[in-house]
Order: C-alpha cells, then structure tokens, then sequence
C-alpha cells in the first residue's frame, strides 16, 4: 500500500486500496489479501466496481496494438 494511506480513514484506505488492485499496482501478497477481503465485504466489492467502470474507458480509448515478434522472447524469459 503507498504511503499517501497513513493515517487515513477505513473507507479512504479501502478506496485507494481498490484503485490499486484495479490498476494492478498491488504485490502478489497484497493482491492475494484484498481478494481476501473483497470476497466477504461487499464494500470492497463496490469499491472495485466503481474503479473498473471508472478507469475502463481509458482502456478503450487506447488501440490494441501488436508488438513487434522480438518483444516476446524477452517477456518469455522475464516470466520464466
């Protein structure tokens, strides 16, 4: 979680922690403990919603585009 989260309120700090799953800026263990958290608080659930729906048109203003064949090798072995 960021720092900008010290001190703030349970609804701030579920808010910004939404965003942050949503964005997928969490750590696999911070990931793993909102999903926790999500599936038996449906205020987490909302939060997530409200993200999705605000930030999902900024993924469709974007075109998709295919990268180049020599980008995957390099993803391959980041992955591996």
């Amino acid at each position: 979680m960021s720092a900008g989260s010290v001190g703030a309120g349970p609804e701030i700090e579920r808010d910004q922690r939404a965003a942050e799953y949503v964005l997928g800026t969490l750590s696999f263990d911070e990931r793993a403990a909102f999903e926790l958290e999500r599936a038996v608080d449906p205020a987490t659930g909302r939060a997530v919603t409200a993200w999705e729906e605000r930030l999902g048109p900024l993924a469709l203003a974007v075109p998709d585009e295919t990268p180049p064949d020599h980008v995957w090798p390099g993803i391959a072995g980041a992955l591996a």
